[in-house]
């Protein structure tokens, strides 16, 4: 198929201007040729058709342009009762279903609760905390982590059409991977840099010519554990301090419910000193701010940077200076503000998203899940996320006791 291919119209001729072209053939005695010429059809159209309406008068058929089904014994009515008889003794339903339909498929759905329901659960808790806790544009928070790996993927470049192969230089096939812990604040602030190192040990010398307030951690899987988490909140309070964030004055955390985030050393920190608010699960693509307007930019200077100065080398060691160079590009305030705003968490809007936003999970039937956003701190919500970890531990040490 070519690329700007056109689609003619040369078939979309009206049925009556047949009908008198085999009229002016049929009976006026003109021949075909002379005929196709005068109404402007196909000469072998028009052929085809005075042979199809010589046939239809002689068994009292309708004549009809266009490829149709030949020798079609059932009606559409009777071709329908006869596949729904058949797909029901039928033992896999779905295939016949798409063996009968030719415009159907079987596709794997992607996982998705961006609904009414999940988004409005979480802006009635929003709505909830701002009414009780007053909170400024300066102590709205957001937390996320984001991975920035040693082996850039090319970006698009313009070639001439007659090129057939078009390559870049990379690193290797594989690399390695640092987590990167930001909060940001709707007033345009963010924390200093928290990167998680595929490590055993830290050394000092990794983060020199880091950011000032950049704190480092180690982990051998390179991913947000909840002790590493429980770090990272250490620091984060540490950083709101100047905002006099304490139970007098709280300071909103929104984070995802992710399993890392919700231990209970880190609710206990949060409660002490503000409210923590999660988000729905598979939802943070939307309600995000840091995935909507920070993350994107952040990935994007970083690869740049990566391909323009360490193209030959995959050691995270070698990108301690470009995101001294690439962060502020991506934090500036106007993102960070952008994002809280597209969000609606700052200012506060229920209805930022329109209505087909929700198209994708408006499906008759489906079960929601209940509590899908919830505020962490509350005593309720704390109290039963204390007995769910009591009994993940405790069936931890059952398994421990039986394998030993």
């Amino acid at each position: 198929m070519v690329r700007t291919y056109k689609k003619t119209t040369r078939w979309n001729i009206p049925s009556e201007l047949f009908q008198k072209s085999a009229q002016a053939v049929q009976e006026e005695k003109i021949s075909m040729r002379d005929t196709a010429a005068r109404y402007g059809v196909n000469f072998i159209a028009l052929n085809r058709y005075v042979r199809k309406s010589s046939a239809a008068k002689k068994l009292n058929n309708v004549v009809t342009l266009g490829y149709t089904l030949h020798k079609k014994v059932f009606t559409k009515d009777q071709e329908e009762e006869q596949f729904q008889t058949s797909a029901s003794s039928h033992t896999n339903k779905p295939l016949a279903l798409v063996r009968y339909h030719t415009n159907l498929s079987i596709r794997k759905p992607e996982a998705n609760t961006f609904n009414r329901y999940s988004v409005s659960l979480f802006f009635d808790n929003l709505g909830k905390v701002y009414d009780i806790y007053k909170f400024g544009f300066n102590k709205v928070y957001n937390v996320n982590e984001t991975g920035l790996t040693t082996v850039q993927k090319p970006s698009k470049i313009i070639a001439t059409k007659e090129t057939k192969q078009v390559r870049a230089i990379i690193s290797a096939e594989r690399g390695q991977l640092v987590t990167l812990a930001l909060a940001v604040s709707a007033s345009g602030n963010s924390t200093p840099r928290f990167p998680i190192f595929p490590r055993k040990n830290l050394k000092n010398v990794i983060l020199t010519k880091a950011l000032p307030g950049c704190v480092g951690v180690v982990h051998s899987s390179r991913w947000m554990t909840s002790k590493n988490f429980l770090l990272f909140i250490k620091h984060f309070v540490q950083f709101v301090q100047f905002v006099q964030c304490s139970q007098e004055q709280p300071v909103l955390l929104i984070l995802d419910n992710h399993e890392s985030h919700l231990p209970i050393p880190v609710l206990n920190i949060c409660k002490s000193n503000g409210v923590a608010l999660s988000f729905p699960p598979h939802t943070s693509h939307k309600l995000q701010p840091v995935n909507r307007t920070v993350f994107g930019p952040l990935k994007r200077y970083f690869n740049r940077r990566w391909i323009v100065e360490i193209q030959f080398r995959t050691d995270y060691k070698c990108s301690k200076q470009i995101p001294k160079e690439t962060l502020p590009h991506a934090l500036t305030p106007n993102n960070l503000q952008k994002g809280f705003f597209i969000t609606g968490i700052w200012l506060y809007n229920q209805e930022v998203f329109g209505y087909d936003e929700f198209l994708p999970s408006e499906t008759a039937g489906v079960r929601r899940r209940k509590k899908s956003s919830a505020i962490l701190t509350d005593t309720l919500i704390k109290s039963a996320l204390e007995q769910e970890a009591r009994l993940r531990d405790s069936k931890k040490k059952i398994a421990l006791q039986k394998r030993f």
